[in-house]
This record gives C-alpha cells, structure tokens and sequence, in this order.
C-alpha cells in the first residue's frame, strides 16, 4: 500500500512537470512571435532592429525544442519504428518496450552527467554571446533541463510496463490453460 502511494505521488509529480513543460514551451513560442512581430514592424515600418534579437529568438526556439522534445516524450508522441517489434508476440513486445525504457534511463543518465560539464565548463560559462551579451551557458542549459525531464518521465514509465510484462504473462498462462481444457474437450 505504502508502494503505490509512492508510485502515485510520483505520477502526480511527473503529471505536474508535464503541465509546466507544456506551459514554459507555450511561453516560449509565444515570446519567440511576439519578438518576430517586433522585429518584422520595426524593420519594415522605422528601418530599425534590435541587435539582440535574432539571438533570443534562436534560445527561445532551442528551449522550445528540448522542453517540448520532454513533452512529447511523456506523451509517447516521439517517432518511433514498430515495424518489426509490432509483429511479435505480446509477451516479448512488453519485454522489450521494458528494456528499452532501461536502455533509455541509463541514456539519460549519461546525457544529463555530460551536458552538465559541458554547460559549467569554461569554454561555456565564461563565453559570452555577441549580441545579446548573455553567457552560452544560458542556450546550453535547455540541453540537461530537458532531459531531467526525460529521466523523471522515464522513471514515471515503469509501473506502468512492469504491469503490462505481467500481465502478458498472465494472459500467456490463460491461453495455454484455455488450450488445454480445449484439447481436453477434443478427447472426450
């Protein structure tokens, strides 16, 4: 009881972060519009830009990009290839959808470990851009954000597919005993 309580808070959590990754990536497009309505009026209309601003519109997008990338990921809406995966039995489809979440998990880890060091290292942090003057840091960090958001929703993934390993495998031991007593009619 106490496990499944933990396991539906955790879903509540990994929910929560969904409905904020939506709201920050539909931020972010908003204020990549907004900037480019700006832009586009001020260029044509007074023949004037900001310097800065075809930079933050290019952070904007790659924020965009990684916090929706999350998104879509909890969603399960990423292109994926079933072609031959599709074709095999039940049981050895949820193995593997199992596997690949922890093929996935351990991905992440790695990728989150290395984009950190790539995002504090110096060659980073004490870059600035040119034309806004922010630190490279700030585009690089929408890289690890993104993805502790894909290891929280790979982590929220599990009940769900152990649950689905289970009962392939319960549905495996009805067929065969469905068989049986099938055959057992046969006989008689």
């Amino acid at each position: 009881e106490h496990r499944r309580d933990i396991i539906k808070n955790y879903h509540k959590f990994a929910n929560g972060c969904y409905r904020l990754l939506r709201i920050l990536a539909c931020v972010t497009v908003i204020a990549m519009l907004v900037l480019m309505l700006i832009e586009v009026v001020r260029r044509y209309c007074f023949g004037r830009t900001f310097i800065w601003s075809d930079e933050v519109i290019r952070y904007l997008l790659i924020y965009c990009t990684f916090l929706g990338g999350a998104a879509a990921y909890y969603q399960k809406a990423l292109v994926s290839f079933d072609l031959v995966t599709s074709r095999l039995p039940i049981k050895v489809q949820e193995i593997l959808k199992l596997i690949n979440n922890i093929i996935c998990l351990i991905f992440f880890v790695f990728l989150i470990y290395f984009s950190i060091q790539k995002v504090i290292s110096p060659s980073v942090v004490n870059n600035v851009s040119n034309a806004s003057g922010l630190s490279l840091a700030v585009p690089y960090c929408a890289i690890p954000i993104g993805l502790i958001f894909m290891f929280i929703f790979t982590i929220d993934f599990f009940p769900d597919l152990i649950r689905g390993v289970k009962e392939a495998f319960r549905e495996d031991k009805k067929t065969i005993v469905e068989g049986r007593e099938k055959e057992g009619d046969k006989v008689c």
